[in-house]
């Protein structure tokens, strides 16, 4: 799939404009990164012919509109890997493509909406409380929709929400809220009421610099996505906590 044929480099740390520096460099190169890095360098001043170079991104899906604008800045190609720690490597997809591809000898399937793998490359143990054995055929909490051999991730168990009858993962709509003016981070959380899904409520939290309305925010997710009828609340909070691997992990200080 990748020709890695010019050998690697390995480095912990890169700033953007070091990263540019080094391959520009080098005849050929792979930078196997994150999605936070990725965004970051789409957001330099430069633009770059990086078409000698490949990004491999782990960790969390990009946006097909967050590929499609790193890929035409740089002229190169993005390769994603998805997985995890108790499963390992499950699937792969390039460029703006939006279904993922099983690897090599990982069998799909779903099971109630959620996808379920058999694979080779499943832990055989994890550490929680305790020691756990984990089966080699392995159910997840990732929503998918299947077509053919191919699957679309829809998102977490927990972190859907329907808008306009359609299944919507939340990490989707704060991608789509990030680029209103004034909005440097979103986090939605769905609120679901005891006895019943139907009076479900999100909690839209946000990092920004001026005052966003409702109207604002309804109004381009019901572009985006079709009529939102669930009733949203928002909330003003000072930093949004990122994990090194450039996940959101939590929100800091509600301001009231």
């Amino acid at each position: 799939m990748l020709d890695c044929s010019e050998g690697s480099i390995i480095k912990d740390d890169f700033l953007p404009y070091d990263l540019i520096k080094e391959a520009n460099s080098i005849d050929k190169t792979l930078f196997i990164t994150t999605p936070v890095f990725i965004k970051a360098l789409s957001k330099v001043q430069d633009t770059n012919n990086l078409n000698n170079c490949t990004f491999v991104s782990s960790t969390a899906p990009l946006s097909i509109a967050e590929v499609y604008e790193f890929e035409n800045k740089f002229n190169t190609q993005i390769f994603q890997l998805f997985g995890s720690t108790e499963t390992g490597g499950i699937a792969y997809k390039k460029s703006s493509t939006e279904l993922w591809s099983a690897l090599d000898s990982v069998i799909l399937s779903e099971l109630n909406n959620q996808l379920s793998i058999s694979s080779p490359y499943i832990s055989n143990y994890i550490i929680q409380d305790k020691i756990k054995k984990l089966p080699k055929t392995f159910n997840t909490e990732d929503i998918v929709s299947f077509k053919g051999n191919k699957f679309k991730l829809l998102g977490r168990s927990g972190r859907i929400i329907k808008i306009a009858g359609k299944r919507i993962a939340t990490a989707q709509i704060e991608s789509i809220i990030e680029t209103i003016d004034g909005i440097k981070g979103v986090i939605i959380t769905p609120i679901y009421k005891e006895n019943t899904l139907k009076n479900e409520q999100i909690t839209i939290s946000l990092e920004a610099t001026r005052s966003i309305s409702k109207k604002e925010i309804r109004d381009l997710i019901n572009q985006s996505f079709g009529i939102l009828s669930i009733p949203f609340n928002i909330e003003y909070i000072e930093k949004i906590n990122y994990s090194s691997i450039g996940k959101k992990e939590s929100i800091k200080n509600v301001i009231p």
